[in-house]
This record gives C-alpha cells, structure tokens and sequence, in this order.
C-alpha cells in the first residue's frame, strides 16, 4: 500500500510541477522584497549614513514601507495557497478514494508545501540581497551620493524573515488541515469529474 501512495505521489508531483514552480517562484519574489526592506533597518546595515541621508525620513519609509509589503504578502501567499489546493482536489480525491485519511493528505500537502516555502525562503534571502543593493542604489542617487555596494547578509534579518514566513506556513498550514479534514468526500469527487 505504501508503495502504491509513493508512486502516486510521484506521477501527480511530476504533474503539479508547473503549479509548483509558479508557486516556488512567488514566494521566492515575496521574500526577497521583504527581507530586502527590512535588511536596511539592520543594526549591522552600513551604506546608508546620517550624513548620506536624512535616517528619520528613511526610517518613517520603510515602517510603513514594511507594512504595506507585509500585508500584501500575507494576502498573496494566501492566494497562492487557496489556488494550490483548487488545483490539486482531483489528486486529493484519488487518495481519499484509495483510502487515504483526510487528514493525512492534508498533513501531506502541509509537509510539501512547507519543504517547497523553506527552499523558497533561502533562495529569497539571496534575491533580496540584490534587492537591497538596488534600494540603496536609489536612496544614495536621491541624495547625491556615492554610490556603495556590499553583498552582505545581516543575521537579525535572516532571523527576522525566517521566523515571519515560517509561522505564516505554519497558520497557512494549520488553515489547509482544517479545510481539507472538512472538505465532503463528494465535493472532492465532483473535482475528480470535471478535471
């Protein structure tokens, strides 16, 4: 049985492969604008000085700046996430019809979506860096300045990011296992139908 639900579980991996990278690549996008915002109110951030900028009109911009990304990006993994489980009803109903608990398969596409939100995570944190050049590219012009580049991690971001995002998948998570547990094995078979 066991072996059954792998190979199963490979062929419809190798199917979603396109959801997944569409997936993948979101989130990368969103953690890379937030850690690259946040990156700038570093304590070991360096570029920008008192004397290139003025730090109490930078630091009220990129207060609200973290704001407004922050919700946008809860709003979007949201989407995402509701958009992966439409996708994959069709597969969720193969499990449950094979006999499959409900929550079981949600655990499942927890556990996958968390290891793919992970890679994700890294991956971001590397694009953000570059991001962040380019906002202190922008600021130092917007003040005349010389422009300076150091491709460094900060650790309080990285801390800061990760703990963010990895307690978003957990209550996104969380989210999908009491939807899943709740979804009626009919609608689930009308989902097998029409795809």
């Amino acid at each position: 049985m066991l072996e059954m639900y792998a190979k199963l579980a490979k062929n419809n991996a190798k199917k979603s492969i396109k959801d997944y990278l569409i997936y993948f690549i979101t989130i990368t996008i969103c953690v890379s604008l937030f850690y690259a915002i946040t990156s700038l109110s570093s304590s070991s951030y360096e570029l920008i000085t008192e004397e290139s900028y003025n730090f109490r009109n930078l630091n009220l911009t990129l207060q609200y700046s973290t704001y407004v990304i922050t919700a946008i990006l809860i709003l979007l993994v949201a989407y995402v996430n509701k958009y992966m489980i439409s996708r994959r009803k069709r597969e969720f109903a193969t499990y449950v019809l094979l006999g499959a608990e409900q929550k079981s398969v949600a655990l499942m596409f927890f556990i996958e979506t968390l290891v793919i939100g992970i890679l994700a995570i890294i991956a971001g944190i590397f694009v953000g860096t570059l991001f962040s050049q380019v906002i202190t590219a922008l600021v130092l012009i917007s003040a005349k300045q010389e422009l300076v580049f150091s491709l460094k991690l900060y650790m309080d971001t990285i801390g800061i990011t990760f703990i963010f995002f990895i307690s978003m998948y957990c209550i996104i998570g969380l989210y999908n296992v009491i939807v899943l547990r709740k979804i009626k094995l009919i609608d689930m078979l009308n989902a097998h139908k029409q795809v």
